[in-house]
């Protein structure tokens, strides 16, 4: 079993998992908003990479998401996805409302599911992991950002059943 093969398989266990532990939790968790915050997370670099024909395949990949905790406990903070863009290959996806995420502090990692929908309204199906890496220290429209740096891995699953496996660079930002 080559290495591209064994990481699709070792990212497809993954999820399975992950849907059936973390369902309990993402279902119908109760919307705090007393100033929990809200986040956005936007990409600084990204690759997708599928296999077509027997060979690699690489494209461009990026995330925009907005995100609100929704509830903290312990070591465990809940959130929803509000509005994002995840763009793979060129086409650009909305997320849809049922997204969302955990993020386990002591650990700096977060997984968000959810779908996501093309202009013609096919879903798309996707799954990242994301790990801290250190403090982002950035401009955008003349205003200092700080903020965290992100390495995300994932899965994305197009409207014609294709995986991608994406890498993506980003940060999180706190915002107002």
């Amino acid at each position: 079993m080559n290495v591209s093969r064994r990481s699709l398989l070792l990212i497809t266990v993954v999820a399975i998992t992950l849907s059936v532990l973390a369902a309990p939790v993402l279902a119908e968790t109760p919307m705090t908003d007393a100033g929990e915050g809200r986040y956005v997370i936007v990409t600084l670099t990204g690759k997708a990479l599928t296999r077509l024909e027997g060979k690699v395949y690489k494209a461009d990949a990026s995330i925009n998401l907005q995100c609100q905790v929704t509830l903290r406990r312990g070591n465990w903070t809940v959130f929803r996805v509000t509005q994002g863009i995840i763009t793979v290959n060129g086409t650009s996806y909305a997320i849809m409302a049922d997204t969302r995420g955990v993020y386990n502090v002591p650990r700096h990692t977060a997984w968000i599911k959810g779908q996501a929908e093309d202009e013609a309204g096919e879903t798309a199906r996707f799954l990242l992991h994301g790990v801290d890496r250190g403090v982002y220290h950035g401009e955008e429209d003349g205003e200092d950002l700080q903020g965290t740096l992100m390495g995300i891995r994932g899965v994305f699953q197009d409207p014609t059943g294709r995986y991608w496996i994406l890498a993506i660079s980003a940060y999180r930002v706190k915002v107002a």
